[in-house]
């Protein structure tokens, strides 16, 4: 790795015409789509259109609050037998349908009902989109009254015009729908500009962008040359965590099963037949699968610490989509490996020769790092090896879009090269998980225990247990009557877990919550609030109940104010792709001081804050992440939060954290040399690069590709290429992360092209 030279002169420039070849072909693809639409029957067009009228409608009426709006929208619902006169691009015309029926939904909101109560920012939105609409319609008007223009209308040149006219109408309604949606629910118009200067053309900008990036690839490729693996600290069983190991008299069957598979004999403890799915003598892989919240990372857990003081664990790996590395597949296998080379001296030698001959190969693929780094050294070294057990935690929290899991693929073509490892493996029932078990045939060599298939009295059981011991602590912290909790209560409680540990856990965070202080109230407010489920009946309905209840008693009256940091404080937690403290998200949204901390100080049964800002925010449970974002299980929109929505805003603040941020040569250093050369450069970094400028680098991209993309954003990325790409790429060198900037920019590249489809080719003219 280096550290970014500081330049002698400006910074290179990029010529447009360097790109030539990318943008032909994205012209190429657009000219493909115009000629698939032309074969498209008129009939099909004028339904599609008819479909149209409808949704303009609607619009029209949605508006009526705002008479200049409303007009704009009619006149756009004037051009459509202009529109049916040409064969036309039916893309465009269905998204043209989806964006209206958008703003449609958009102006249901109250806060449009008066024209008068609608904030500042937002009423500049709605001008601006009457103005832009108002202009694109009397573009068509004037190309439809020339005589000559109406008699060859079918004409590939002049439909691509009105075509064209179509698309900034899709875009005009597009950026206000995003920004306007994000003033109503974040209430955040301080941090949106008004689109004022009209639209730049949006071919240059992706021109711009394109070049930037492919004209980095060199330096990127030349820049990291280090053979040294990278493994992943955070993954092994004991890095500090949240985790805890099973109570005393809990899941003893599930951990009988598990212990005496992975080593035969070292237990007392029967297994139950009912607990295992289908026996399998001498499988050497075992999966335990279960719903979220049935306490699968509990038990790996207690299966990698009982393994640990056997000297029998050969490595671990706990998945976490917290966190960038333990959420990396291609992290998975070489940190195995790393760790394998504590556990036998002798297999570090032969990865280290493996690395030596490969430098690359830790980015390569998982099935070439697997047969690479952990199967043949180990066949090179049998029968010498000691058998020894590798523990896999939370598999569907790595960011794997395959249609089959990498990881399994990869294991079901090595499996039986690896003994004497065992692995064990626990996950969500996902489907490129699942798919990839039968799909390869390793289920057929692997045992298995579905958690929410074992039977409902032995988990009740062990829930009650739980509860037990848990309220019992409370009742001795605060010294109340022995006869608290009842046995009813218990019960009651254990019944509305519904086989889930999450909800007995967080039940008990919820009545000891110290902040407020009073458990025999909140444990009679959450059994009587605990209703029958509203909607289609699902394994989560208590849970989902619970977390309304959490959220609601934490927040009991809603302000504006309010509703507007909670949206930003809840969608910044759930979708980062790193934990920060409260400080560093405070400075990365741009909030007060202390905003995070004020605004959670009453959900400690779902989120840990830390009491040093040295440390960071943790949700306690996926479970709360994915019911947060899921609008079928968070019934209350205060508290619902849009993924594209929020990811649009996280991705707009780290664009502005580093166009505001990042300088050449930003830690002093003074001088060309390799990081690993650079005296006390952890203290320089933390010095020169604070935490929210860091994740701003490593994370924009992906933010980015994740949300909503509009004019802003768009103006944003301009800036940040045109001026800061080198000191991004300097940051990345200092952090470490050089080597994952041609994948990201390339990511970000392919984004932009399909958001092509919907952008402005022409600036309005005043």
């Amino acid at each position: 790795m280096y550290a970014w030279p500081v330049p002698d002169a400006s910074p290179p420039t990029y010529s447009l015409s360097d790109y030539d070849v990318t943008i032909a072909n994205t012209n190429r693809m657009n000219s493909d789509a115009s000629s698939a639409a032309s074969d498209i029957p008129n009939e099909n067009l004028r339904a599609l259109l008819d479909g149209v009228v409808a949704a303009l409608i609607i619009a029209k009426d949605a508006t009526a609050a705002f008479p200049p709006l409303q007009s704009a929208v009619g006149g756009v619902a004037g051009i459509v037998d202009i529109v049916k006169k040409m064969r036309s691009n039916i893309g465009q015309i269905k998204l043209l349908e989806q964006y209206l029926h958008r703003l449609s939904t958009t102006f249901q909101n109250p806060i449009f009902k008066n024209e008068k109560g609608c904030p500042e920012d937002l009423q500049r939105r709605i001008d601006t989109l009457e103005r832009q609409l108002k202009e694109t319609t009397e573009k068509v008007r004037k190309i439809a009254s020339k005589r000559r223009v109406i008699r060859f209308l079918s004409s590939d040149s002049h439909a691509g015009d009105i075509e064209e006219c179509i698309r900034q109408i899709s875009w005009a309604i597009n950026n206000f729908v995003i920004g306007g949606t994000i003033t109503i629910e974040l209430g955040v118009s301080r941090l949106l500009n008004a689109v004022e200067k009209g639209f730049d053309k949006v071919d240059t900008r992706l021109d711009v962008m394109t070049g930037k990036i492919e004209g980095l690839s060199g330096q990127i490729s030349a820049g990291d040359s280090s053979p040294t693996p990278r493994y992943a600290v955070a993954a092994r069983f004991n890095y500090p965590s949240q985790r805890a190991v099973c109570g005393d008299g809990t899941r003893v069957e599930t951990l009988a099963a598990i212990y005496e598979w992975s080593h035969p004999h070292q237990t007392q403890q029967g297994v139950p037949a009912v607990i295992l799915q289908t026996p399998r003598a001498g499988a050497q892989a075992f999966w335990l699968c279960g719903w979220a919240g049935t306490g699968k990372s509990t038990i790996a857990q207690s299966v990698a610490e009982w393994c640990w003081k056997r000297n029998y664990l050969g490595a671990s790996f706990f998945c976490s989509r917290d966190n960038r590395e333990c959420s990396d597949i291609q992290m998975i296998f070489p940190t195995i490996a790393y760790q394998l080379g504590q556990f036998f001296p002798e297999f570090r030698k032969k990865t280290a020769e493996v690395l030596k001959q490969d430098p690359d190969i830790q980015t390569s693929l998982v099935s070439h790092q697997l047969k690479k780094l952990i199967v043949d050294p180990l066949q090179a070294l049998l029968p010498n090896f000691p058998p020894c057990a590798v523990v896999i935690d939370a598999l569907d929290e790595c960011k794997d879009d395959e249609t089959t899991s990498l990881i399994i693929r990869a294991l079901s073509q090595h499996l039986p090269e690896l003994a004497p490892l065992k692995i064990f493996l626990t996950s969500r029932p996902i489907p490129n998980i699942t798919h990839g078990f039968h799909s390869t045939g390793l289920l057929d060599v692997t045992q298995r225990i579905v958690l929410h298939e074992v039977p409902s009295n032995i988990t009740d059981r062990d829930i009650e247990i739980f509860l037990q011991e848990r309220l019992a602590a409370i009742r001795e912290t605060y010294k109340l009557d022995r006869s608290w909790p009842s046995a009813e209560q218990v019960s009651k409680l254990t019944k509305l877990s519904n086989g889930l540990f999450i909800y007995a856990a967080t039940a008990v965070r919820f009545i000891g919550d110290s902040s407020v202080g009073d458990p025999q109230e909140r444990l009679q407010l959450l059994l009587n609030s605990q209703g029958a489920p509203v909607g289609e009946a699902t394994p989560f309905n208590q849970l989902d109940e619970l977390y309304l209840q959490v959220l609601r008693s934490a927040y009991p009256k809603m302000t504006r104010e309010l509703k507007a940091r909670l949206k930003i404080v809840l969608g910044t937690l759930v979708l980062i792709r790193d934990r920060l403290s409260p400080s560093a998200i405070d400075r990365l949204m741009d909030l007060k001081p202390g905003s995070i901390r004020t605004t959670l100080a009453r959900l400690h049964s779902v989120v840990t804050v830390p009491e040093q800002d040295d440390g960071v925010i943790n949700i306690i449970h996926k479970s709360f992440q994915d019911f947060l974002i899921d609008e079928n299980r968070c019934r209350d929109r205060d508290l619902l939060v849009s993924p594209a929505i929020q990811h649009r805003l996280i991705a707009q603040r780290c664009l502005e954290t580093m166009i505001g941020g990042l300088r050449m040569d930003i830690c002093n250093i003074g001088q060309s040399v390799p990081s690993s050369e650079v005296a006390g450069l952890p203290d320089l970094i933390a010095q020169h690069i604070p935490p929210s400028l860091q994740y701003a680098s490593l994370h924009w991209a992906q933010h980015v590709c994740s949300g909503e993309v509009d004019d802003e954003l768009y103006g944003l990325l301009i800036k940040f290429s045109e001026s800061h790409l080198l000191s991004w790429l300097e940051v990345l060198s200092l952090l470490g992360e050089l080597g994952s900037a041609i994948s990201v920019l390339q990511s970000l590249r392919n984004r932009l092209l399909v958001c092509n489809t919907f952008t402005l080719e022409n600036e309005p003219h005043h």
